[in-house]
């Protein structure tokens, strides 16, 4: 029987996935009672990557092409139906492991109540990330300090913060009870709306944050990309449309956030920060606008 269900959702990631099964097979702590899934939404070289997988990892990776690329939520919630453990980790293929996890985690989870658990993320391995974020809607710029400074300290806010979606485990009968993933978000700010809804419900769900649980996302070196600002936008405002909160006064929040993360990166010189958060600034003015 297996435990744990990774599943990983692949979309043009060929040169990534290998590092990334490498390392969970290289700190797999649970052997045969570990399941691997990988769900291809219909990658240009699917069917060369998916016979390098098969070569390389044989049966200990079920390869799953999908039938449309519906999506980051999507995809994943193909591979969690496929997934046999109570228990699922949702991976990006830029993610690594760095040590033995899994054991860990399984001990968490004796615990009914506990329906996820968040990691700490670095982007490197001596370069910490951004593990958890305050939720969407939380009052402006003290939002901004508070990702800062909790992400700083290690300390996670259950009832304001979510877990950075990169690298997380999530019981299976919690996650199907809310309806998964919501497909109408094709990508970005699906943790914030899986957070919300796993929070509203029970009464007594428990997040755990164990800083001592790692991963590495490599993101460090990547340039940010403008192109995903609408996108992150377009999902902030169906969140908005779904729990009924006023979009206008949610982008005036958020103008305000980018305001503050402004001055934060001028204080720290870092030029090319600025400038994205200017250009997230400028199409949040032109959102607001449209509305």
């Amino acid at each position: 029987m297996k435990k744990i269900s990774i599943v990983i959702v692949t979309y043009n990631s060929e040169d990534l996935i290998g590092q990334c099964l490498d390392s969970i097979f290289n700190n797999n702590d649970l052997g045969e009672e570990l399941e691997v899934i990988v769900v291809d939404n219909r990658s240009k070289n699917v069917n060369r990557m998916f016979s390098s997988l098969k070569n390389k990892y044989g049966e200990r990776v079920l390869l799953i092409k999908n039938n449309k690329n519906g999506g980051y939520g999507q995809g994943n919630n193909v591979g969690i139906l496929q997934a046999s453990a109570p228990i699922i980790m949702i991976m990006n293929p830029d993610v690594i492991l760095i040590s033995p996890i899994f054991k860990r985690v399984i001990s968490y989870f004796s615990d009914m109540s506990v329906a996820m658990i968040g990691m700490r993320q670095l982007v490197s391995k001596d370069k910490a990330g951004v593990s958890f974020s305050v939720k969407l809607n939380f009052i402006p710029i003290i939002s901004v300090l508070l990702n800062f400074l909790c992400n700083k300290i290690q300390w996670y806010i259950q009832p304001l913060m979510y877990f950075a979606g990169a690298c997380f485990f999530i019981r299976k009968s919690a996650f199907k009870k809310i309806g998964l993933f919501d497909e109408n978000i094709f990508m970005y700010g699906e943790e914030n709306d899986v957070h919300h809804r796993l929070l509203s419900s029970a009464n007594n769900v428990k997040f755990i944050y164990d800083k001592n649980l790692k991963y590495v996302h490599l993101i460090d070196d990547r340039p940010l990309s403008n192109g995903a600002i609408p996108k992150m936008i377009r999902s902030n405002l169906l969140f908005c449309e779904k729990n009924k909160i006023d979009k206008r006064k949610t982008l005036k929040y958020k103008i305000l956030d980018e305001k503050t993360w402004i001055i934060i990166e001028k204080m720290r010189n870092n030029k090319t920060k600025i400038e994205y958060h200017k250009t997230y600034l400028k199409i949040l003015n032109q959102a607001l606008l449209s509305l």
